[in-house]
């Protein structure tokens, strides 16, 4: 199950490893997640001479009332793996990412290691966004995404083993009231607030842990590329929580594949507003 990015193991001379690792680690608490929960364990390892990051679920923080199964807890702990490879590719560093390594050790959902070879120059650049994504239910601008911005957002997913897709409108009236009132929280989906935003959902292949991990990869990358484009997103995370809803969804809108999150992305109003997730 381990997906690494690169296979050199020798890390590059002349750079402070532990300073790197260090302040990836302080990075990542800010990444987003459920109610600000940080289920995760960050462990740098070895602890005198680090070269790796050990990333554990945090159980005990599992928000289980609104999260029964911990698929949005693995989902923030994607998120903040998303952070920590962001930070060291903007460090000069390149990593390699074991996801869910240990069956026998199912709280241990990724390490990174520092490796010798190039930092990914795809995510480097979103290092100075990190923390200033906007999702926090604003109102839009007018005008909607083009294709072009959504051709970088499914870019952005599908570098993390996800797929985003525009839903339609007749799509959205296909859902009927319930699943679209849970998509938009206290109102439809559909209603514009004045602008022409356009609803996304990001799909994974499958639906266990390691999907729920790459989906949280996804999602923040994603963010940040809207955040990156001048774009403001709004989750709508209750409708992918309910398992019957889930369903409805995989069956009107993403056929065999799984939806794991919901957004709205439009165009930022002339006063932004940021926030975290």
């Amino acid at each position: 199950m381990a997906q690494p990015t690169h296979t050199s193991t020798a890390p590059p001379p002349g750079r402070d490893a532990a300073q790197a690792l260090t302040d990836a680690v302080h990075r990542a608490v800010l990444a987003p997640s459920l109610h600000t929960s940080r289920p995760w364990s960050l462990r740098l390892h070895p602890v005198d001479r680090p070269r790796r990051i050990d990333v554990r679920a945090d159980r005990g923080r599992q928000l289980t009332a609104l999260d029964p199964t911990g698929r949005a807890l693995v989902q923030s702990v994607g998120a903040a793996l998303f952070t920590m490879r962001v930070a060291l590719a903007a460090a000069g560093w390149a990593t390699s990412t074991r996801r869910c390594p240990d069956a026998a050790d199912p709280d241990l959902l990724a390490v990174v290691d520092l490796v010798a070879g190039p930092p990914d120059g795809g995510i480097a650049p979103l290092v100075d966004l990190l923390g200033l994504r906007d999702t926090d239910r604003p109102r839009f601008g007018p005008g909607a995404a083009g294709l072009a911005d959504i051709a970088l957002f499914r870019a952005a997913a599908l570098a993390e083993d996800a797929e985003l897709a525009p839903v339609g409108r007749a799509d959205l009236h296909r859902l009927g009231p319930g699943p679209t009132e849970v998509a938009g929280g206290a109102r439809p989906a559909t209603v514009r607030d004045g602008a022409e935003a356009t609803v996304v959902v990001l799909t994974t292949a499958r639906d266990d842990e390691l999907a729920w991990l790459r989906a949280g990869e996804a999602l923040h990358r994603v963010l940040l590329e809207v955040a990156r484009a001048e774009w403001v997103a709004t989750p709508f995370s209750q409708a992918v929580q309910d398992r019957p809803t889930r369903d409805e969804l995989r069956g009107v809108l993403t056929g065999r594949r799984w939806p794991q999150s919901i957004l709205r992305v439009g165009p930022a109003p002339l006063q932004r507003s940021t926030g975290q997730a």
